[in-house]
């Protein structure tokens, strides 16, 4: 009894479950060496795996030279998401990588490629849950390491961005994918964007958007494009950071019901964050907050505001520094927050502008101004203090409503020598 007994044991200690596939096990034959194209192992274990499971990679440098298409319900893990040391459990596309994926969409021809892939259920996805929708995909623990591309870069690869010679996202939704996750997920030296949910492709397609995603520490550095290019609703997004990106950090267009918490944009080529294009006008619109949003040293201003619609947009907590920078120039007319012909009311509660230089010492005094409007609907600012290297507060004109409140606090000049600028109504 005792021998049948441990027999049994063993039997089912080493059965692998069937919802937990391991894509180095023979049935599949990832390598993970860094230099052997892995995506058909990888692509294998994804489709092979049943709605709620999980597609593991160890520890390793998993080379693909197509992307990865994730369907419904299906968790890609790593073990280590770190912008850092991204060969601790990375997704790296080879140099001659093919964005032509298992799957074509009717708008291939238009779409950049990408590493990792979400498609919806009229395109592809046959493991769609029981609402009919693509959803429910996940990304946990993995880096996106863009460094073999052509004119790919890592974090630790020198100054500037991507040269942008290649236009690879890292992780790209097509058309209506629902319910996304995104957790500890890096993305580095990618030639297009970090994450991308391209606006367009629901005109070509015919097919809504993708909405109701939430992500959590999250890092798109060093990329061609802006690290996060986000067209999509009923969001949440916590602890983003984009950073020395050649487009703009955050590029966002319509994220009504959304909602950024804690992120930061750092040494973008354009603005650390824009909030642009056509938003909702509907009764059932509704407005996107950023609390806690930071940014430092953006080449044009930390935050710019130019989207069209009556989605009210709310900012709590902004700290904004050394923005302008205009490739150490400084002037431009750039803000710590400019608000440009914008229709979508700007309310912002809490912000604090504070101007400086390169971190050498190199470099002009910027931002040129605090908080600019120029053409807006309505902008209202309570609370903070503004320092800016010409002045605190900017009126272009045509404005409708432009109100600064008298007690924010209004600095100009030097950082070392701050002179106070009068305030008014």
């Amino acid at each position: 009894m005792t021998v049948t007994g441990t027999a049994s044991v063993a039997t089912a200690a080493t059965t692998a479950p069937t919802d937990w596939l391991d894509v180095t096990d023979p049935s599949y034959g990832a390598v993970g060496d860094g230099a052997a194209d892995d995506a058909p192992a990888i692509n294998k274990a994804l489709a092979a795996c049943p709605s709620g499971g999980v597609v593991y990679l160890p520890a390793g440098t998993y080379a693909v030279a197509r992307p990865l298409e994730i369907p419904s319900g299906v968790t890609l893990r790593g073990t280590h998401g770190n912008h850092l040391q991204p060969t601790l459990s990375s997704v790296q596309p080879r140099v001659d990588f093919s964005g032509q994926g298992l799957h074509a969409t009717p708008d291939d021809v238009t779409l950049n490629p990408a590493v990792i892939r979400f498609l919806d259920k009229e395109t592809w996805d046959y493991n769609v849950l029981p609402d009919g929708h693509s959803s429910e995909q996940r990304v946990v623990d993995i880096s996106i390491d863009g460094s073999r591309l052509p004119g790919g870069r890592t974090f630790n690869g020198g100054t500037g961005p991507n040269s942008g010679s290649n236009t690879v996202d890292g992780i790209q939704a097509y058309g209506l994918v629902h319910s996304v996750v995104l957790q500890d997920v890096s993305i580095t030296g990618v030639g297009g964007r970090g994450i991308a949910t391209p606006h367009h492709t629901m005109a070509t397609s015919g097919a809504n958007g993708a909405y109701s995603w939430r992500g959590t520490r999250i890092v798109a550095s060093h990329c061609g494009g802006h690290g996060f290019s986000l067209s999509m609703t009923d969001c949440t997004w916590i602890d983003l950071e984009a950073i020395g990106c050649k487009g703009s950090g955050f590029y966002v267009v319509n994220a009504s019901n959304s909602q950024f918490i804690g992120c930061r944009a750092e040494f973008n080529e354009v603005h650390g964050l824009q909030v642009t294009g056509t938003w909702s006008s509907g009764q059932g619109a509704g407005g996107c907050s950023f609390a806690n949003f930071s940014t430092d040293r953006n080449n044009n201003n930390g935050v710019y505001v130019d989207a069209q619609g009556t989605s009210p947009v709310l900012f709590n907590g902004l700290m904004l520094r050394r923005d302008g920078s205009y490739k150490g120039a400084g002037g431009g007319g750039f803000a710590g927050l400019k608000i440009q012909g914008a229709t979508t009311p700007v309310v912002v509660s809490g912000v604090t502008v504070f101007p400086g230089v390169e971190d050498d010492g190199s470099g002009v005094n910027s931002p040129q101004y605090g908080v600019a409007a120029t053409g807006a609907a309505f902008v209202s600012v309570t609370g903070g203090y503004l320092q800016a290297a010409q002045a605190p507060v900017r009126d272009g004109g045509s404005n409708t409503v432009f109100h600064v409140d008298p007690a924010v606090g209004r600095m100009f000049g030097a950082t070392s020598a701050p002179q106070m600028a009068p305030s008014s109504p």
